[in-house]
């Protein structure tokens, strides 16, 4: 039974396009559309910032990328119609800079508008 769960799983990770599966659960990385901002560790400076800010606006499915490096953080927005991994925005920032890790992106805060335009 549990191998069949663990099939299951992987088989929905598949349909479900950016899903990870780890055993017999299912991980969505999906960013669904509105406002998020994520930080970047270490801190980056200002040609960094710039590296990162191109490297993501190359991903189909954002827009208003934003890199600050005085507080090391990215700010986009996933356009409406549209699902981002994750996953995805890591790695480009990850290119764009390889000694940066950035942190899981979190919704803007309530008072920022999160419903993209």
């Amino acid at each position: 039974m549990r191998k069949n769960a663990f099939l299951l799983a992987c088989v929905l990770a598949t349909f479900a396009g950016s899903g990870r599966a780890f055993g017999a659960t299912v991980v969505f990385t999906g960013l669904l559309p509105g406002k998020y901002v994520a930080t970047i560790t270490p801190s980056i400076n200002d040609d960094q910032a710039d590296k990162i800010r191109k490297e993501l606006r190359q991903i189909d499915g954002l827009r208003s990328v934003n890199v600050k490096s005085y507080n090391s953080s990215v700010h986009f927005t996933v356009k409406r119609g549209t699902h981002v991994d994750a996953l995805q925005v890591k790695n480009g920032v990850k290119e764009a800079v390889p000694d940066s890790t950035m942190s899981d992106p979190g919704m803007e805060p309530a008072g920022s508008s999160n419903v993209p335009g």
